[in-house]
This record gives C-alpha cells, structure tokens and sequence, in this order.
C-alpha cells in the first residue's frame, strides 16, 4: 500500500502505545539481531502491517499517564523493524503499536524471554545461558530471601528455579545447570 503507517496499524489489537514510548527490555537474553532480517521483516511489516502485537509492561520508574514509558517483554524484532520504519520516515516516530500491556516482574519477564527466544536458532548459547542464570538469580532470590517460609532451602530454591526453566524451555535440567555454569 502507499500508506505504509495505515498497513502497520490496519490489524485489530488489544490497543495502541506510541512507539516512541516503548524500550528495549535489559532482561531480554537475547542480544544480537540480523540487520538484513530486521530490514526484511520492516518490509513485510510495510506490505502487510503488523500481524502480531508487542507485550509490554510499564517501565519501571515511569508514571502513569500521557508520559507513561514501557518496556518490551515480546516482540523485539517486530519493535526494531517498526523503528527502521520510523527511522526511514515512513510512519511517525509516535506511530501508535498494537500491543497488550502486564504488570510483570523481572522474573516473570525473563521466564518469558527465556521460553519465547529458547527455540530460536540465532539465540547464542551464551545469551541463552546469561538468560536461564538471571532468573534463575531472581527466583532464588525471591523464594529464599528475607521473607522465605519454613523449610525452603538454597539447595531446594535452587532445584525449583532448574525445574522451571526446564519446563519453560523443553530443555533437561542437566542442559540448564551445564550451560549456567559457563557464564
């Protein structure tokens, strides 16, 4: 179409949040993108518009309100490939993204991460191994913290964070503590 902003937003979705308030998420274990994919995937998203939304969650520190920030939970590809549009002046800088927005903690983000990107074939053993330790750090540190209940052990948190990762990523619990031990 000529109007590439009216192909990206033509899709129906749970709503809209300016592109320029979405940021990269930190936690997101994946750090290395194909510009050729990206640029192939902006494209597409020009022909065809957005076929899947964004997830977000409010970005910690940022207020309610016009002036609301959000951070990428999924969708890292398909927010690049809108910023090469943006970047290119084919849609605004403030061009509104289908997306759905959760209130998700770090270790419910990086779960996500870590179950969404774990098939992918350009995830780096290293970045999946970075992932699967982060969170692993996170749930350690929530369910054997200060506020722990009677009979959690280091040892016990420990196994619970494997066997959740295991789950999430169809990998063996021996495949995660090997690869956790390389970072």
């Amino acid at each position: 179409p000529d109007d590439v902003a009216e192909a990206v937003e033509r899709a129906p979705g749970d709503g809209t949040i300016p592109l320029s308030a979405i940021h990269p998420c930190k936690l997101n274990p994946r750090k290395t993108f194909d510009a050729g994919g990206i640029a192939a995937l902006a494209e597409s998203i020009a022909e065809q518009g957005l076929l899947q939304g964004l997830l977000l969650r409010p970005r910690p520190g940022s207020e309610p309100g016009a002036d609301a920030a959000f951070e990428l939970v999924d969708g890292e590809r398909r927010w690049r490939a809108l910023q090469k549009l943006a970047e290119d002046r084919r849609i605004p800088a403030d061009h509104p993204v289908r997306a759905e927005v959760r209130d998700l903690s770090d270790e419910e983000v990086l779960l996500l991460a870590i179950a969404a990107n774990t098939a992918r074939e350009d995830m780096t053993p290293l970045e999946q191994a970075e992932g699967f330790l982060k969170y692993h750090e996170a749930h350690v540190a929530r369910v054997y913290g200060a506020n722990a209940g009677p009979g959690m052990t280091l040892r016990k948190a420990q196994g619970e964070a494997t066997a959740t990762l295991a789950k999430a990523s169809g990998l063996d619990e021996r495949v995660i503590q090997r690869r956790m031990k390389v970072v």
